[in-house]
């Protein structure tokens, strides 16, 4: 036992410190519960502080929607290359001309365009085949 001062008393004793408690004293249950919730814890303080988590859920909001309106109008990835032969808006049929709409604004979704036009598509290929200067200015 050394003394520091008048009041202070300090022993070389490892229990008069409080020591942590050896892997062979504490119980593996309490433990493995302990660990477990310190990890979620931190990963939960950690995940908190960044400001990435609201854009990155937007994005997946935004995907989801798309495919969405991908699957309202019948329409994979692949249908949404743009051919050569496509040059002007009343190239595209209706489907994938719909689906463009409908990622314009966010008032007019998909399901809205399928119920405005979806039987409209025999007039859309009706319009394409008249004369140039009939349905268009620009010809």
């Amino acid at each position: 036992m050394v003394q520091l001062g008048h009041k202070i008393k300090r022993t070389a004793s490892a229990k008069s410190l409080g020591s942590v408690p050896t892997a062979e004293d504490e119980d593996p249950a309490r433990h493995f519960l302990l660990s477990t919730a310190r990890k979620s814890l931190q990963s939960a303080f950690e995940g908190s502080s960044s400001d990435d988590d609201t854009s990155d859920s937007s994005e997946s909001v935004q995907c989801d929607d798309q495919a969405d309106a991908l699957s309202a109008f019948g329409l994979c990835k692949k249908d949404l290359v743009r051919g050569e032969n496509m040059l002007r808006w009343d190239d595209l049929s209706c489907r994938p001309f719909a689906y463009v709409l409908s990622c314009i604004t966010e008032q007019l979704t998909a399901g809205d365009v399928f119920e405005l036009g979806g039987e409209l598509e025999p007039l859309h290929a009706f319009v394409r085949r008249l004369p140039c200067f009939v349905h268009s200015p620009s010809c």
